[in-house]
């Protein structure tokens, strides 16, 4: 996949929502997106010394996204390790 292709799905995958802020998609792409994002942002800096706000905006809701993620998986694995110390459970 190329950095414009990738580029260009991510300026698609606009906020729907309130609800739904980003369509669900696969790890692997959102990661391909916030690449082709960075490296536009990278292009922009080395351009013209600065990054359009809107560009700024949709990299940090990108990024959100994936921080929440990481936070819930953590807070499971904590529960889990919990769960497991309250059954006896070795692991």
């Amino acid at each position: 996949m190329t950095t414009r292709s990738a580029s260009k799905r991510w300026l698609s995958a606009a906020p729907t929502s309130p609800d739904r802020p980003w369509p669900a998609a696969s790890r692997d792409d959102d990661a391909a997106a916030i690449d082709a994002g960075l490296a536009e942002a990278e292009e922009e800096i080395d351009a013209t010394g600065q990054v359009r706000p809107d560009r700024l905006r949709r990299l940090r809701e990108r990024l959100d996204l994936g921080a929440t993620a990481a936070a819930g998986l953590a807070s499971t694995a904590t529960l889990a390790q919990q769960i497991s110390q309250l059954l006896g459970v070795q692991g």
